[in-house]
Formats: structure tokens, sequence, C-alpha cells
């Protein structure tokens, strides 16, 4: 029986970012520690990390400067830690940045008062709501000063084994590095919560778990929750009802998604079009042509992105 790995998330830490001449649109400034820098398959991860920069930087154009470290250790699969950066405010505050941000159909129908009710939904208080820094950024919401502590450290496993290529991502015996890095760049972007972690605050994304119409559910052993941005009326993906894994992440129900709670060797992933969406309504804008799913492998790439969680093997 071939092993599963579940992803769960840490809350702190920080990155060192490298320099890179700024441009236009999304842009990742990555950073390699020196463990990773001496890995015999750097050139292999560059050219994996590289993909997925630019398939995110292709899917949306947010004028903003990423700063994401990537290091390694030899434990589980893969884990991340945020920047200490992240907004911390009140619901209001979070609220009218992704209002005023709204720029796709879903993004209005997402922050319309019938979804996102004007009162706070949890009673979180004045600073019981968060954005990583990563997320803050796309918003327009003040954020700490992240050329001195960066935007997040993504940290992988180097003793496990990972298939590298953009064009062969299912290989026996070993793990879709591009997948791991896809989800964990997503949720340093914003793709996360903190329900594993109680009393950290809420987030967006929190305000789009339903069990029914009108009927949130923050609690993480609640069985089936669904992420929706209308109010509950259309069940787009399931939640992972964990622990193990983040609550945040979806179920199994589509082995092939790298937003997954686990994963396990031998397993290609693809970026769904629910994946794309959900990073849209929490503040990502789409780019005027956005690659279909299964087209985002282009033929040339260069990517750098990072996020932050940690997995653990299960017995």
């Amino acid at each position: 029986m071939k092993s599963t790995v579940f992803y769960s998330m840490l809350a702190v830490c920080a990155a060192t970012a490298c320099a890179i001449p700024a441009q236009a649109g999304l842009v990742f400034n990555i950073t390699y520690t020196a463990a990773v820098q001496g890995d015999a398959n750097f050139a292999d991860i560059q050219t994996a990390v590289n993909f997925v920069k630019n398939e995110f930087s292709s899917t949306y154009s947010d004028n903003v400067t990423l700063d994401f470290t990537i290091d390694s250790n030899t434990s589980g699969l893969g884990q991340s830690l945020f920047s200490t950066n992240y907004f911390r405010g009140d619901y209001t505050t979070l609220r009218n940045a992704l209002i005023a941000d709204a720029m796709s159909a879903d993004d209005a129908t997402a922050t319309a008062v019938a979804n996102l009710p004007v009162a706070d939904p949890y009673n979180a208080g004045l600073t019981g709501w968060f954005a990583t820094s990563a997320e803050a950024k796309a918003l327009g919401l003040a954020v700490g000063n992240t050329a001195l502590d960066g935007d997040g450290t993504y940290t992988f496993n180097r003793n496990q084994t990972y298939t590298y290529d953009p064009l062969n991502r299912q290989v026996v015996g070993k793990f879709d590095f591009i997948g791991v890095t896809e989800h964990e760049f997503s949720e340093l972007m914003g793709r996360t919560n903190q329900l594993n972690n109680p009393g950290f605050g809420f987030d967006a994304l929190d305000t789009m778990r339903f069990t029914g119409v009108g009927a949130r559910s923050i609690t993480v052993s609640t069985p089936n929750v669904y992420f929706s941005f209308d109010n509950g009326n259309t069940n787009l993906k399931g939640y992972n009802a964990g622990p193990p894994g983040d609550s945040q992440d979806w179920d199994s129900s589509d082995a092939t998604d790298p937003y997954n709670a686990g994963t396990s060797s031998n397993q290609g992933h693809s970026i769904s079009a629910v994946d794309v969406r959900a990073l849209d309504v929490i503040g990502w804008d789409l780019a005027t042509t956005v690659p279909e799913p299964s087209l985002l492998i282009p033929a040339a790439c260069a990517l750098g992105l990072i996020y932050f969680k940690r997995r653990r093997r299960l017995a």
C-alpha cells in the first residue's frame, strides 16, 4: 500500500529574499539556501520551481513581488512557514480590501453582502483577522518590511525521491515535486487558514466554508464542509475533515489535485479550474487570458514561489 503524506500549517517564520529587478505583473524572487544549492538535484529543483513560478505568473496579474526562500531538511515531505509580516486586523478592513480588489465575476459574487456579510461572521474582534504577507500585498494591505523578513519559506525533505520534469509528473516511487510546490506556494499566497491553530484568527478563505446554504462551519473535524463563495449555494470542492492534514485543503476526491490535504508517490497533479478560482476570490487578479488547467505546462518556463506547511507520513 503506498504511503500518503498530509500537509499541516505552521504560522510563523521568516525568509531572506534575493534582489531581482522589478517588472510588471506578478514576480517571484527566490532565494535558495546553501543546503538546496548543494543538492545533487539542484538544477532539476530550479527547473521545477521555475515551472511553478511561470504557472502562477501566467495565471494571476497582480503587480507585486513575492520574496520566498527554499530550504531543505530530512523530515516528512515538505513544510513551509509564512513571514511574520502578515496582516493582522479587523474583519471590516479585510472585507473592504477584498471588495476594492474585486475584478472578476467570481470576485463580485464572493464579496456581495449575501456571501460576505457586513458584520464579522465569527466575532473575532479588532485583531482577529489576518492575511499572509503575499495575500496582503495583492490586496493592498499594509505589511512589515518584507525586504528584511521576506514572504515565507518552503522546506522540502531532500531524502525523498521526486520527479521534477514538467512533462513527466507521475513516476513510480517518486513524488511530484511540482505538485508539492504548487500546493505550498498557493498557501503562502493565502490559500490557508488557522483553524488547526486555535486562537490565531481567521482569514478570507474561512468565510467560504459551508455545510449548507447560509450555514458556515469553522470546526476542523466537521465532515462534509465544502468550498463555496455564493453563500453555500454551490459546492465547488470538499474540504479535508482532518486532522490529519490541514482543514483548508481539499479532500482527496480528485487525486490529481495538488491542493489536496495529502498525496502519494506515483501521483501526478494538475491545477484545476476550482484551484484557480480559489486564489482569485481571496485577492489574486486573473490574467486577461488564463491558461486552461490542462494546459498549464508551457514549453519554456521560469518559476519561483513558496508556501507554508508541514507534512507527515501516515503509518
